[in-house]
């Protein structure tokens, strides 16, 4: 016979509490094809070997796409700005290294708004540290290739654009988002902070419309506002909300 207590544990464990418990200790997305081996905050995980050579393969060619695009803009700018070769070497390497900068934060915020608007499958929905997200996963990818591009280019131009600032930034940058692609756990974190690049993107054109125009032209001024305004939602405005609704 079953006992009353017997019974009383069942229903314990069908409660919502045990299942959340059960939900954040169980498998992860299968697009990460990875094995959990510890349990924490944020479990470590490590993808399997033939998937890590996958990622290492897509990042070189990425980074290497960009780069021929770096180049192919020295060709590209003067058809759209004919005094593009009035600027001297120092401001055509940065023009070149800005549009790049804006190719890659369009991709990652297309990217990572795609995750958040339209995968409700995916297990970031259902827990917020152990959730994957393979959209994600490409926007790590597209800027693990970016920083490979970048952070060569800024050191092979060391002593004429002196961008120690850059250099940091990108090595920072590129162990944070190595720790999501190669430990997948928290590919919303990333993918609420690739939001912020919107921003970005806006300073960069801000700077483009500072070398074509006036400072004193309405198109810099409209683009300025936009990159403060930007700015603010995105780093302040979206994550004071999401950190309350994670926390409290």
């Amino acid at each position: 016979a079953i006992t009353a207590g017997e019974l009383l544990y069942f229903f314990a464990l069908q409660s919502e509490d045990a299942a959340k418990r059960k939900a954040q200790q169980m498998v992860i997305s299968e697009a990460t094809q990875a094995q959990i081996i510890t349990q924490g905050f944020f479990p470590a995980v490590v993808v399997s070997p033939e998937l890590t050579q996958s990622y290492l393969i897509q990042i070189v060619l990425r980074g290497l796409a960009l780069h021929a695009l770096y180049h192919a803009f020295r060709w590209i700018s003067p058809l759209f700005y004919p005094k593009f070769k009035e600027f001297p070497s120092s401001i055509q390497i940065e023009w070149r290294m800005k549009l790049i900068a804006v190719i890659h934060g369009l991709s990652c915020v297309s990217f990572c708004t795609y995750a958040l608007l339209f995968e409700p499958e995916n297990t970031f929905k259902q827990d917020y540290h152990l959730g994957t997200s393979e959209a994600v996963t490409q926007a790590g990818l597209t800027s693990l290739g970016y920083f490979l591009h970048d952070g060569l280019s800024n050191a092979y131009h060391y002593k004429r654009l002196r961008k120690t600032t850059v250099l940091i930034h990108h090595l920072i940058c590129a162990a944070a988002v190595a720790g999501v692609v190669f430990w997948s756990s928290a590919s919303l974190y990333l993918a609420v902070t690739y939001l912020a690049e919107i921003s970005d993107v806006l300073s960069h054109c801000t700077w483009i419309f500072a070398k074509t125009h006036s400072r004193e032209s309405d198109g810099y001024f409209a683009s300025l506002i936009a990159q403060i305004v930007s700015f603010a939602v995105t780093r302040f405005g979206i994550w004071l909300p999401f950190a309350y609704h994670l926390y409290v």
